[in-house]
């Protein structure tokens, strides 16, 4: 498995006439994903700046960016006003449902993004797709990435699911479903990094193990078993 931290994302095929392209990545981090675009150059690749990252406590990711024409009869206010960039991104939290947003990012979003800021200061043009619930029965489950170290010293996470209105302190240990698999990574820092977020909305596809959520099951999802190469 491949080393997601310097991992620099993909290219967005829009070259700019000073020979650079937007690249977008999945951010990987200590606090999980945080999606970004960045400025790269054309012909080496190099990291120019960046343009925008999701803010911490959801998960955000790019959809569609936007060439500046379409961009001026879509948004000619925010264009207006020294947007220099619009994109679709889909923004999702624990208890939010992914939404489709119009963002415009300006020239003092880009410098706090560039600058590693926690937060996006991108402004949401508008709200283009604001979905319900879909899987009622799932409101009020609880996950959370849990950190743990095993014995050989590699320090490991998983997704820690909990049923609707369980508290540790009040209930206690509850039955818990473990649902991973063993894969492999070159080294102990490689198998050590955090994949994904915990900020994702919960969904029950037909073979997921989180229907036992709704029986009172914890469900322990995606831990490590890492097997390591070096």
């Amino acid at each position: 498995t491949h080393d997601a931290g310097p991992f620099p994302g993909h290219a967005v095929l829009r070259k700019e006439a000073d020979g650079s392209m937007l690249w977008c990545g999945d951010g990987a981090s200590e606090d999980g994903a945080r999606p970004f675009i960045d400025v790269r150059g054309y012909s080496d690749g190099v990291k120019r700046k960046r343009l925008w990252r999701a803010a911490k406590g959801c998960y955000d990711s790019p959809q569609k960016v936007l060439e500046m024409e379409p961009a001026r009869q879509v948004a000619p206010e925010a264009v207006a006003n020294g947007a220099q960039l619009l994109l679709i991104t889909r923004r999702q939290t624990q208890t939010q449902p992914p939404q489709l947003l119009l963002r415009a990012v300006t020239p003092e979003s880009a410098a706090m993004a560039d600058a590693g800021s926690q937060d996006d200061g991108s402004t949401r043009v508008a709200t283009l797709t604001d979905p319900e619930h879909p899987q009622p029965a799932l409101q009020g489950v609880t996950k959370q990435l849990i950190k743990y170290v095993r014995s050989d010293g590699v320090q490991l996470t998983g997704t820690l699911y909990t049923p609707r209105g369980y508290q540790a302190a009040r209930d206690g240990p509850i039955p818990t479903i473990m649902w991973a698999y063993p894969r492999e990574f070159k080294s102990k820092s490689s198998a050590s990094q955090v994949r994904g977020s915990e900020h994702t909305f919960t969904m029950v596809s037909w073979g997921s193990p989180l229907f036992w959520l709704s029986q009172g099951y914890a469900v322990l999802e995606g831990f490590a078993m890492p097997i390591i190469g070096e």
